[in-house]
């Protein structure tokens, strides 16, 4: 791929979800962006702070870290090609992708060179992600001592559960800023 060559999107979606393999929806609030051609398919994942035993389209993450991964589902890289890919992007660009949606300015240009247009979340994949997240919290409020994806008792984060939800508020009013600017979700 190249700036020349085809164009993707970057698109918004909670982890595991639709291109997971079944993972707990309530294990992880993570956002993931997908890189997906014209024709929509997905050809490659970017996600921060995954579980270690978490999975996007079948490819694990170490938790805590940033990670660039082929994820195509019509060719099934391989595990090896996996690691080849993320120890490329992470030595060579230290690719840092934020859970607002917005990347640095060296991972940006990194993308821009791979012909990566990096563009708001469409507004149906927002609308899905948002009803999930309300499903999540009626959820909780019917099992209050069901852990979330956000816990003071996860081992694999230090925030409770009402820094947590002052996070997603934040990043909740962001996406609807977005939204407003570019309802579509493409440049």
């Amino acid at each position: 791929m190249s700036a020349t060559g085809a164009a993707f999107t970057i698109m918004f979606f909670d982890c595991g979800a639709p291109f997971g393999d079944g993972d707990n929806p309530s294990k992880l609030d993570t956002p993931t962006w997908v890189a997906v051609d014209k024709h929509g398919h997905p050809v490659a994942t970017l996600a921060t702070q995954v579980h270690r035993e978490q999975t996007v389209a079948g490819v694990p993450f170490d938790r805590c870290v940033t990670t660039f991964a082929l994820a195509s589902t019509r060719t099934k890289a391989t595990a090896e090609v996996v690691r080849a890919a993320q120890s490329y992007w992470l030595k060579s660009h230290q690719l840092t992708l934020y859970r607002t949606g917005t990347a640095s300015e060296k991972g940006a240009a990194c993308l821009s060179d791979l012909g990566i247009d990096i563009a708001p979340f469409r507004k149906q994949k927002y609308e899905q992600w948002r009803a999930r997240e309300d499903q999540l919290d009626e959820m909780q409020r019917q099992q209050p001592e069901s852990p979330r994806g956000f816990n003071g008792d996860n081992p694999y984060t230090t925030l409770t559960d009402d820094q947590a939800d002052e996070l997603r508020e934040k990043w909740l009013a962001e996406a609807e800023a977005l939204l407003k600017v570019n309802p579509t979700g493409y440049p």
